[in-house]
This record gives structure tokens, C-alpha cells and sequence, in this order.
């Protein structure tokens, strides 16, 4: 059985090739859970939007292969 401090999640994302929920563990382990109803309109350019808790910033990517990275904000300090 694995340690409770091993089960941190390094990455969060959305991907709509699959219509899943996916969270990656520092060993590069996932859980894959199926989105109820997609999250992604038909016209949607966006192929998976991604969100590393050590990273400041969301992840989008579109379905040429382009990546954009929003910074987001911190609360706990001042921007």
C-alpha cells in the first residue's frame, strides 16, 4: 500500500480527445475519469486545458499543436 505523502498530483487536466478528467502523479501515474457531458463546445479550438499546482499559470492546448500560457493570480501576495 503506498504512502498517503506519495499521492500529490503534479499535473490537472481537461483533455477532449478523451473526454476526461486527469490527474498525474510525480511518477507519472494517472487517473483518467470520465467527463459527464463534454466540457469542450464542437467549435472549440482547444484540445486540452492543463493546470500544474507548482506552476503559476494555466495551460491551453489547441488542436494545431499551439500552446498559451495564462499566468494567473497569486493571493497570497501582491501583483
Amino acid at each position: 500500500m503506498e504512502n498517503e505523502d506519495d499521492l500529490s498530483v503534479v499535473m490537472i487536466a481537461v483533455d477532449r480527445g478523451s473526454d476526461t478528467f486527469v490527474l498525474v502523479r510525480p511518477d507519472g501515474k494517472e487517473a483518467r475519469l470520465p467527463l459527464r457531458s463534454p466540457l469542450f463546445e464542437p467549435t472549440s479550438l482547444l484540445r486540452r486545458v492543463s493546470y500544474p499546482p507548482s506552476f503559476e499559470g494555466l495551460v491551453v492546448e489547441t488542436l494545431k499543436g499551439d500552446s498559451i500560457v495564462f499566468e494567473l493570480p497569486c493571493f497570497d501576495r501582491s501583483d
